[in-house]
């Protein structure tokens, strides 16, 4: 019951999250990503979205990237997990906190496993805020280990 209650709260907030953002959308389709070069950041974005049966978010383009960086699942408690890493390695938004305190409360059982996810985006070199449009091209197994990004 509280996945679908998460879930609902996630349905109608990210829609409204996403309107509020000023940063511009990347235009770019799914083929456009799977184009690029073998291992690329941009490629293996692609390859996420194929797996996953998804489609760039306009202005929310780094979320999926985030996905892959650090290997959580789309699953509702792999989102959390995912938003207690961003938050250890130093991201701030209002739909962050909205995410990292619904878990709390919906979750208290995995107040352990979220410790770690944070613990672990702290340790990581600050990557959150990086420029991905302009890293595309770059090989994702080089941004992950420059950043000492650790898989979950």
């Amino acid at each position: 019951m509280r996945d679908k209650i998460i879930n609902f709260l996630f349905e109608i907030s990210n829609e409204s999250y996403r309107k509020l953002k000023n940063n511009k959308p990347w235009n770019l389709t799914k083929p456009d990503l799977l184009a690029f070069p073998k291992n690329s950041l941009g490629k293996q974005l692609g390859l996420f979205l194929d797996k996953n049966n998804f489609e760039l978010l306009k202005k929310s383009e780094r979320h999926d990237i985030y996905h892959i960086l650090t290997g959580y699942d789309t699953n509702i408690l792999d989102e959390i997990k995912l938003q207690f890493y961003l938050f250890g390695n130093g991201k701030k938004s209002i739909y962050l906190f909205w995410v990292l305190i619904a878990g709390t409360m919906l979750y208290p059982d995995k107040l352990y496993k979220f410790s770690i996810a944070y613990k672990n985006g702290k340790s990581a070199l600050p990557f959150h805020n990086l420029p991905f449009l302009d890293l595309l091209r770059v090989d994702f197994d080089s941004i992950r280990h420059k950043y000492k990004i650790k898989l979950h």
